[in-house]
């Protein structure tokens, strides 16, 4: 008798069901074979088999066909150790990268800013005239508390001589003034030291301005350059010691023959790139063949997540069109930074 259609649906699922799980079973039960797996285990013995131990595949391997052509090749599985560096690296890029980019955010800003560099010169100087301006108001009111504080002590001093005692306000309007003073005194050295670091950052200003306005576009300091493997990360412990070793770091690359500086008055950037023929070693870049380099080496100045510590970061970079070339791999880039160890010593 023939099954009505609904039963043969059955047993043809029925069927099917069987050889998958006839299948799952299989796969389960026999371990999964290639032709020929290689390997090399942790005492540097390379190892054929068609089945890789347990004990060995942290280790990585290489699956081959059965002529022996390589199919793929599974690496080793990463120790803690080589995660944390690889982290610690992203962290590094990623801040080096955040440095070039603001660096590029003010070159623009500054050319954007200033058509001229007699405009830049002008806005210099109104600057530092506004906080003289302030500070010589300042030193007048001094002037005037001074001689309002000994007309006060010369009449304490006449009524101490009567006999008679100083009256409460005028101690107390002395006693105020004298503050007054003090305080105003401390603001004109608050505004001092803010009229020299304010000559710094324009005189840095001032140069980047005429490095940027010679070479008649931004340098090419972020944008187009790829990261490679050869770099340096160099740890610090503390301000004085970071300080330390960057100024040390700057001094060396400064100091190498085959550098030419393209950024050299930052805190915690710093960029150099071949020497072009007849330019003189440690010098600034300024035109525009310097700073379409295929390559560059950068220094940056990396902050610890947390404490007081840091850690000097430096890279070869290249265009990513000249990547694996000649014009990525400059010698002089390459001894520099390998050298830096070194250097620092």
């Amino acid at each position: 008798m023939e099954s009505d259609p609904p039963t043969r649906d059955r047993l043809r699922q029925g069927r099917l069901t069987l050889v998958l799980a006839c299948t799952l079973a299989t796969t389960l039960a026999v371990p999964v074979q290639a032709a020929l797996y290689r390997w090399v285990d942790e005492q540097g013995n390379v190892h054929y088999s068609d089945i890789i131990p347990p004990s060995s595949v942290r280790q990585g391997h290489t699956e081959l066909r059965k002529d022996g052509i390589p199919i793929q090749t599974v690496p080793p599985a990463r120790t803690p150790e080589q995660i944390m560096a690889d982290e610690l690296l992203t962290r590094l890029r990623a801040e080096q990268e955040r440095l070039l980019n603001q660096q590029a955010t003010a070159d623009r800003g500054l050319l954007h800013s200033f058509p001229s560099e007699a405009a830049l010169m002008a806005s210099n100087r109104n600057q530092l005239s506004a906080l003289e301006t302030m500070i010589q108001v300042t030193r007048n009111n001094i002037h005037r508390q001074e001689a309002w504080l000994a007309s006060l002590r010369t009449y304490a001093g006449n009524i101490e001589r009567t006999g008679k005692p100083v009256p409460e306000e005028f101690t107390a309007s002395a006693r105020k003034t004298e503050r007054s003073i003090q305080a105003a005194q401390s603001s004109i050295a608050a505004r001092e030291a803010q009229q020299a670091a304010l000559k710094v950052r324009l005189d840095r200003d001032l140069n980047r301005y005429r490095q940027l306005q010679a070479s008649g576009r931004l340098a090419a300091l972020s944008a187009n350059k790829r990261h490679t493997d050869l770099h340096r990360a160099i740890p610090c412990t503390s301000d004085a010691d970071c300080d330390r070793l960057w100024d040390k770091a700057r001094d060396y690359l400064l100091s190498q023959p085959g550098l030419v500086v393209q950024l050299n008055d930052s805190d915690d950037l710093f960029v150099a790139a071949p020497r072009p023929p007849g330019r003189a070693a440690g010098t600034v870049a300024i035109g525009a063949p310097d700073l379409d380099q295929d390559a560059d080496l950068v220094l940056a100045r990396v902050p610890d997540e947390q404490g007081p510590g840091a850690t000097l970061f430096a890279e070869l970079r290249c265009q990513a069109a000249a990547l694996g070339h000649e014009g990525c791999w400059r010698p002089e880039l390459v001894r520099a930074i390998k050298g830096l160890d070194l250097g620092l010593r």
